[in-house]
């Protein structure tokens, strides 16, 4: 069984990637730019749950990711430079390394190393969530598990409209998806400074998730698929 939910078809490995799929009896992917019959990325929604709340402090808008890709947040954030929205935030980065140019944007920012041990406390945290992607054909492979994440948690997420971003944030009901610099900042801005729409849009989240994301949910398909091979 070869299971991809990265398009590893666009990285220079294309003769092996046919190797292993010609060899595989059973291929799963994440997102429909990689197959057209999919399972999805899922998440154990028994431990990504949303947290007891915080009371008052700034607006967290968090964003969780890996030194591969921390561009993502930094070209975003030097495009955003000089925001303000209405309402106190402060920007968390979570990350194996720290995304370059971090804190030379605003005073805002907050940059905690990832651990395993702390990764759902600091999902929990998280009031709004990111996933800025760029529009090739590696990022449109992407299987949206920080969109996911952050949904599980109970966060609304404001993404870039690029791959199966689209489908796994319902906008203008679990967050938004967005196409321009303007719509990033009046999406955030939004939700930045209406917390009744930040728990609306983070409950309808959660039960998105729990329906179309969860082990739960996609494990009969895995099943099924499996056996249907054997």
């Amino acid at each position: 069984v070869y299971d991809l939910d990265d398009a590893v078809l666009h990285a220079g490995e294309g003769r092996r990637f046919e190797a292993m799929v010609r060899r595989a009896d059973l291929v799963l992917a994440g997102n429909e730019f990689l197959a057209g019959e999919v399972l999805p990325t899922v998440v154990d929604t028994e431990r990504y749950r949303p947290g007891p709340g915080k009371d008052g402090g700034p607006v967290t808008i968090g964003w969780s990711g890996s030194a591969s890709t921390n561009r993502y947040l930094s070209e975003l954030l030097a495009r955003l430079s000089g925001w303000a929205p209405a309402a106190a935030f402060r920007i968390l980065a979570v990350s194996d390394e720290r995304p370059a140019g971090f804190f030379k944007y605003s005073k805002n920012f907050e940059f905690v190393p990832w651990s395993r041990e702390r990764e759902v406390e600091l999902l929990q945290s998280f009031d709004v969530g990111l996933m800025p992607l760029d529009d090739t054909p590696w990022s449109r492979g992407k299987c949206g598990l920080k969109a996911i994440l952050s949904q599980a948690t109970g966060a609304p997420v404001v993404c870039s409209d690029v791959g199966v971003n689209g489908e796994v944030v319902e906008n203008g009901a679990t967050g938004y998806v967005v196409r321009s610099d303007e719509e990033w900042t009046a999406r955030l801005a939004a939700l930045v400074e209406d917390s009744a729409l930040r728990r609306r849009m983070g409950e309808a989240g959660r039960r998105r998730v729990e329906e179309r994301y969860s082990v739960r949910a996609v494990l009969p398909r895995l099943v099924a698929a499996l056996e249907g091979i054997a």
